[in-house]
């Protein structure tokens, strides 16, 4: 993840600091008889998350699938996976997995056995790559 820019602004010099101030003397009567000698807002730029090198894991996952390296359920002519076989596949942890799915980076399939749901290898090799453009 790249650097973020961070940018102090001391309080003193908003509007809003008498708003503050007096917050701080009601909800902390034990600053009562202190002031406010520099108070500082630290404000960070904003990068929006993305996932290390998606050529690298676009490339394990189509080879993985290509070579069918590992095995995996089919329904209705679809391919089936679990996170961890995901993981697998891709070259990566299971909580990355997770943590993608988290994110809305890759979402599962409403298909499924036994009412569990699976990632379907085509679907996620799509997303990761409109998430590459």
């Amino acid at each position: 993840m790249p650097n973020r820019k961070t940018a102090k602004i001391a309080i003193r010099n908003l509007k809003c600091f008498g708003i503050i101030a007096r917050e701080i003397a009601e909800e902390y009567p034990e600053y009562e008889n202190y002031l406010i000698d520099e108070g500082v807002l630290h404000i960070k730029e904003y990068v929006p998350p993305t996932i290390n090198d998606i050529d690298k894991v676009l490339e394990k996952l189509k080879f993985n699938y290509a070579t069918k390296k590992y095995k995996y359920e089919t329904y209705r002519d679809k391919e089936l996976i679990d996170q961890k076989l995901l993981a697998k596949m891709a070259g990566v942890t299971r909580q990355t997995v997770a943590r993608w799915e988290q994110m809305g980076f890759i979402y599962r399939s409403d298909v499924g056995l036994s009412r569990d749901r699976y990632f379907q290898i085509k679907e996620v090799i799509s997303q990761l790559e409109k998430l590459k453009e």
